[in-house]
């Protein structure tokens, strides 16, 4: 995984304050997120989806109980997390050595 600093230095935010990196860096994770939801549920079987909906019925926060399912689910979930920041950072223009 990329670390926060790297992420700042490879998205050229160094200049802004922290309050506004945090705000960026919020707003590429959401995009990161959705990225790898998408693309998990597009691999998760039916039947593995509806044990994710009850999982995440019995949940205050949806996505920390998402990802810690696709976590324990998906064998190649950190490669799949990497590959969506790729995809991300691409669409915004950025290129990194992840």
């Amino acid at each position: 995984m990329i670390s926060h600093s790297a992420l700042v230095d490879v998205l050229g935010l160094e200049s802004l304050s922290e309050e506004e990196q945090e705000q960026r860096l919020t707003e590429v994770a959401q995009m990161v997120y959705d990225d790898v939801v998408i693309h998990a549920l597009d691999i998760l079987p039916e039947e593995m989806q509806y044990e994710l909906d009850a999982e995440i019925a019995g949940s205050d926060d949806t996505s920390t109980a998402t990802l810690g399912y696709f976590q324990r689910t998906i064998s190649d979930f950190d490669t799949m997390v990497s590959q969506s920041l790729s995809r991300v950072l691409s669409v915004m223009g950025v290129e990194a050595v992840l």
